[in-house]
């Protein structure tokens, strides 16, 4: 039996169970292919950004510190926890400080009362 929202209650665990496996292997299924296409867009995209079909797609950056507490307590980068900040500012001075930096992109729709975005051809 299909679970829908109509029968939700009526199924069996047993049909949660199957149903949930389901969706959960389309999920990952989904996920990889979108890891695919995020990769080709970024390594099509030029310079940081484009407008593309009526979206803003752009590169953003996070740093991943590659630091320990002992590292950071020397370049006097400790409060509670390591002190990004202050690793971005030593790291932005020239000093080499471990790290790693991840890309993703970030797509947005373009919304502007009363006016439509040329789709780029």
């Amino acid at each position: 039996m299909k679970v829908t929202p109509e029968n939700i209650t009526e199924v069996t665990k047993e049909a949660l169970v199957k149903q949930l496996v389901k969706v959960r292997l389309k999920i990952s299924e989904m996920t990889d292919h979108q890891v695919v296409l995020r990769q080709e867009m970024l390594d099509r995209l030029k310079n940081d950004g484009e407008i593309i079909a009526g979206h803003t797609v752009s590169k953003a950056k996070r740093v991943s510190w590659k630091v320990d507490m002992a590292q950071a307590e020397e370049l006097g980068a400790i409060k509670k926890a390591v002190d990004t900040a202050v690793l971005k500012k030593i790291l932005d001075s020239g000093v080499d400080v471990p790290h790693s930096v991840t890309e993703y992109l970030l797509i947005k729709e373009i919304v502007i009362p009363d006016k439509v975005i040329k789709k780029e051809k």
